[in-house]
């Protein structure tokens, strides 16, 4: 067994869906806690987890991680699809854009997105 280190960071996603009365286009207004994550130690596993007022029935159904790299794992959604993890190794300076897809009940599924940045500063 490694005696490496492991960080964690948990994010709280509030996730509301809203419709557009102009478009009938359903949306999800996306708040982070914190809203930007910076990842300062190697081998970081990090959790976006669902928190209150998201609606019980609210999930996440895809991520995508934009530019395509070799620092982080591919997103993990949970059963129930209330968390994401992933692990971020951390050893290049990096910026990304996370992107949530999610399933809403107000409507057939569909994708609706959210760009919060994840910060890769390894040293710091």
């Amino acid at each position: 067994m490694s005696n490496e280190n492991i960080a964690f960071m948990n994010v709280e996603v509030t996730a509301i869906p809203q419709l557009n009365p102009e478009t009938g286009e359903t949306s999800v207004k996306v708040t982070l806690n914190p809203p930007k994550l910076t990842v300062t130690e190697p081998n970081t596993i990090i959790n976006y987890q669902l928190v209150a007022p998201t609606p019980a029935e609210l999930r996440f159904t895809g991520v995508t991680i934009a530019p395509p790299n070799d620092q982080l794992s591919p997103p993990a959604i949970s059963t129930d699809g209330r968390n994401v993890t992933l692990n971020d190794v951390n050893t290049v300076t990096d910026d990304f854009v996370v992107t949530f897809q999610f399933n809403t009940a107000l409507e057939a599924p569909r994708l609706m997105a959210s760009d919060p940045d994840l910060l890769n500063r390894p040293g710091r």
